[in-house]
């Protein structure tokens, strides 16, 4: 008799592996999400710098430049599109409330 049966110890059934599609990540993402913390950290902040604002400007349009090559080349087209509006309307948010607090 081994140990095993002494024990009552029983072996578990191997589940069955399912195999699932990895969507794989835009060669850009690593720029765009870079970008979008740092214009994150940039609002969370109570008087942004209008220096660092045009800092970020200045990035954001490699970005979009970027991001609009891989548009016209119809390369991940529809994410593309979504990170650059994402990119504008954080820069807008951004840019209004400097505005707000030169007044």
């Amino acid at each position: 008799m081994s140990i095993v049966k002494l024990f009552g110890r029983r072996t578990k059934k191997e589940e069955r592996l399912t195999i699932t599609k990895v969507k794989k990540s835009l060669p850009i993402s690593r720029e765009v999400n870079s970008l979008n913390c740092r214009i994150d950290s940039e609002c969370r902040e109570n008087f942004p710098s209008l220096a660092r604002y045009k800092e970020l400007c200045m990035e954001a349009a490699e970005v979009y430049r970027i991001l609009d090559t891989m548009i016209e080349k119809k390369n991940h087209e529809e994410d593309a599109i979504k990170m650059r509006d994402a990119l504008r309307r954080k820069l807008d948010i951004l840019g209004a409330k400097i505005r707000a607090n030169l007044n």
